[in-house]
């Protein structure tokens, strides 16, 4: 009787493998929830005679009733753990959980920004005339019209830009380089910020740093962290505030509109088209409410 079979192997968790009793009492729960559950569907509580559809009917029946990934995975465990015990007794040949794929956790999408408060952050917020206020500008809009990374972003030295190509040159992940198209408004306030920080007295030299602080110095992530939440904080429907978010946003925005997805997996320098297809759920998201709301026959 497979009842024997739970009973010893509780025994074993306590006296041979040494868990604590609420780790005993946790397989214990869950082991017996499964027993309960094969009695109820299956008319027979004979774990061991239970396999792959009666396992994949369970999981099922869990994640229906809400339970989260992360608990259902837990008890799987749990189960695998006594079936494996019971293979060591051979009182079976294999573990059923074993054939089991795990369910996954579905990738949480991508937050960003949308198209209209996009606009009003640029339009609205207010930056000085001064060095500073133009290197806050250019620091956003370098995050929001290149999609760089934050280490990319403190990278960009003033040989980056290629004025007459329109082009920014970015070092990425694994010393690996790809170029950006810009715009004009990009390198005409670029050249502007840079009129302002030389007459600061600080160099614009082909290899120094673009961005730098009010002392002249290369700019760190806490920085650019600061200075992002500063300018997000006043928008009630923006409930993060890292710069990553422009990253997000950018991607989101070139595929809402129309944007090639092996494209903007080269401007954002993915190594796989799997670290890009993230976006597209925002984008399908997007296209399910504008059918919510424009399909006669939703």
């Amino acid at each position: 009787m497979s009842h024997d079979w739970t009973i010893a192997f509780f025994n074993w968790l306590e006296k041979e493998k040494k868990y604590s009793p609420n780790t005993v009492k946790s397989y214990r729960t869950d082991i017996m929830m499964f027993q309960n559950f094969i009695l109820d569907q299956f008319e027979s509580a004979d774990m061991l005679q239970a396999g792959k559809a009666e396992i994949r009917t369970w999981v099922m029946h869990m994640l229906d009733a809400g339970q989260s990934y992360t608990t259902v995975n837990r008890k799987l465990v749990s189960l695998s753990t006594f079936y494996n015990y019971a293979v060591r007794q051979e009182a079976l040949e294999a573990n059923p959980v074993e054939t089991i794929i795990r369910p996954k956790k579905p990738k949480r999408l991508a937050g960003f920004i949308d198209e209209s408060t996009t606009q009003n952050i640029f339009s609205n917020t207010v930056f000085n005339n001064e060095f500073s206020g133009y290197r806050d500008r250019l620091m956003l809009e370098l995050l929001y019209n290149t999609g760089v990374r934050v280490a990319e972003l403190i990278g960009i030295t003033h040989g980056s830009f290629d004025a007459n190509r329109s082009e920014l040159k970015v070092l990425g992940k694994g010393n690996k380089e790809r170029f950006i198209p810009v715009g004009t408004y990009i390198i005409e306030l670029v050249e502007t910020y840079s009129s302002l920080k030389k007459a600061e007295g600080y160099t614009c030299e082909a290899a120094a740093p673009l961005l730098v602080t009010d002392k002249g110095k290369k700019l760190y992530p806490v920085f650019v962290s600061r200075k992002v939440k500063e300018v997000l904080t006043g928008y009630a429907n923006i409930s993060k505030t890292n710069p990553h978010l422009f990253r997000h946003t950018f991607a989101t925005h070139l595929l809402n509109n129309g944007g090639d997805i092996n494209a903007i997996k080269e401007l954002l320098g993915h190594a796989s088209l799997a670290s890009t297809s993230v976006y597209t759920h925002n984008s399908i998201e997007r296209l399910k409410d504008v059918y919510k709301k424009s399909h006669p026959r939703k």
